[in-house]
C-alpha cells in the first residue's frame, strides 16, 4: 500500500511540474511573441528609437525568462532565441531596419515554435 501511495505521489509530482512548465513557456513565450510584434510594428512604421527601447525590454525579460525556460526547454533552442534577440538593440538603427526587422521575425519563429511544442498534444507526448 506504501508503494501505490508513493507511486501516485511521484506521479503527480511529475504531472504538476509538467504543467508548471507548460504554462510558464506560454506565458514567457506569449509575454516575448507581444512584444517582438510591437518592435516590428515601430521598425515598419520607421520609429527606430521605439523599436530600440522594445529591443531592449525584450532583451530584459528575456536574460529574466532564460533560466525557467531553460528548465523545460532544449537548450539550442533557448540559446538561438538568445543569440536573436541580444543583435537586436544593436540593429535598431536607420541603416539596418531591414536587418532588424528579419531578427525579429527569426526570434518571432522560434517563440512561436517553442510555444507551439508545449501543447499537450499525442505527437508532442510521445
Amino acid at each position: 500500500m506504501k508503494r501505490l501511495v508513493l507511486s501516485f505521489v511521484l506521479v503527480a509530482a511529475l504531472v504538476g511540474f509538467s504543467v508548471f512548465g507548460s504554462v510558464t513557456v506560454k506565458k514567457k513565450g506569449g509575454e516575448i511573441s507581444e512584444m517582438l510584434d510591437g518592435a516590428i510594428s515601430a521598425a515598419e512604421k520607421g520609429d527606430m528609437a521605439e523599436a530600440k527601447a522594445a529591443a531592449k525590454r525584450i532583451e530584459d525579460l528575456f536574460v529574466e525568462a532564460e533560466n525557467t525556460l531553460a528548465l523545460f526547454l532544449d537548450h539550442e533552442i533557448v540559446n538561438k532565441l538568445g543569440a536573436d534577440i541580444s543583435q537586436l538593440y544593436y540593429l535598431a538603427d536607420k541603416e539596418t531596419k531591414n536587418d532588424f526587422s528579419a531578427y525579429c521575425r527569426s526570434a518571432k519563429i522560434t517563440v512561436t515554435h517553442i510555444m507551439a511544442s508545449e501543447t499537450p498534444t499525442l505527437s508532442n507526448v510521445l
